[in-house]
């Protein structure tokens, strides 16, 4: 029983975990489509960074899909759901490293 409670309390900081991030990147998304800047981008980088907080709200709908089925004991085959995790997490870390590699290679080019 002591381990159900300690899966809730990790599942619940991990949703106001991803929360936060959710609200810090769309700070971040608006940054970059400020006019007038240096770091001002248009386009597909623009768009890109646009995708990330949906990324991140995609991820917070599963957490509170799964909190509500483990709380509710639904029967869920657990073994798609860690396959859809995975890849999911795969298209996030993907994501974030193309977004930032195509920043970084837009501020270079910049200077």
């Amino acid at each position: 029983m002591a381990y159900k409670n300690i899966n809730t309390v990790l599942i619940s900081l991990s949703m106001v975990f991803m929360a936060v991030s959710a609200y810090y990147s769309i700070k971040v998304s608006r940054i970059f489509s400020y006019k007038n800047s240096w770091f001002s981008f248009g386009g597909r980088l623009k768009t890109l960074w646009k995708t990330l907080p949906a990324f991140i709200i995609f991820f917070l709908l599963g957490y509170i899909a799964y909190m509500v089925a483990y709380l509710t004991g639904s029967i869920v085959n657990y073994m798609l759901l860690t396959s859809l995790i995975f890849f999911s997490g795969a298209l996030f870390v993907f994501a974030i490293v193309y977004i930032n590699f195509r920043t970084f290679r837009t501020i270079n080019r910049e200077k």
